[in-house]
């Protein structure tokens, strides 16, 4: 009996923890009940899954997401860099529209590299986008050089804002050097934990 716990212990230490690198092949992560290709189309350029994680606060699942981005993105800058890429959240729990935009805005007016004033025409349009989420819900932010980025709620595409600086600001929420969360950012770019 001890050596079958033994045995079952050691297997659930060396399973990958949910946030850490994901293979670039066409297999299937599911962390935490979210399950997310191996592999996103965007603009006909198949991207590899980065890396996902979870997303919690006061100890509540929220979301969990995946990043696709080209094999060489690997840092916050390469993440934000003008290449394609896709953020996937998958939330947990319904979220009303105003407390999306409420930290979407705080956490942007924390980031010194973000012009709020230059972006704020584009940040109302994307705010005003939203709409409630439920439980399995899944809002995407894709980026397409020279398109802009689209906001996909359930796979439909809700919003399509223009450039570069704003995909860079909007999509830093979750992957600048001033993210929500750095532990979820390291997540979604692959990185192990220290």
């Amino acid at each position: 009996m001890k050596k079958k716990r033994f045995l079952l212990l050691l297997t659930i230490f060396f399973l990958p923890f949910p946030g850490t690198a994901q293979p670039s092949g066409s297999m299937t992560a599911c962390p935490h009940g979210a399950c997310f290709d191996g592999q996103k189309e965007v603009e006909g350029q198949r991207l590899p899954l980065r890396g996902t994680g979870l997303l919690q606060y006061l100890k509540l699942d929220i979301y969990s997401g995946a990043f696709y981005a080209p094999e060489h993105v690997d840092t916050p800058e390469e993440a934000l860099a003008d290449v394609p890429k896709s953020l996937i959240l998958q939330y947990h729990r319904g979220i009303k529209v105003k407390w999306m935009q409420q930290a979407s805005e705080r956490i942007l007016k924390k980031n010194p590299a973000v012009d709020l004033q230059a972006l704020k025409p584009r940040l109302d349009l994307i705010a005003g986008a939203y709409q409630k989420v439920e439980k399995g819900d899944r809002y995407e932010l894709r980026y397409a050089p020279g398109k802009g980025t689209t906001l996909l709620l359930n796979d439909r595409e809700v919003i399509q804002v223009p450039g570069e600086d704003f995909a860079r600001a909007y999509l830093g929420i979750w992957l600048s050097e001033k993210p929500a969360n750095a532990r979820f950012r390291d997540s979604l770019l692959g990185r192990r934990a220290a």
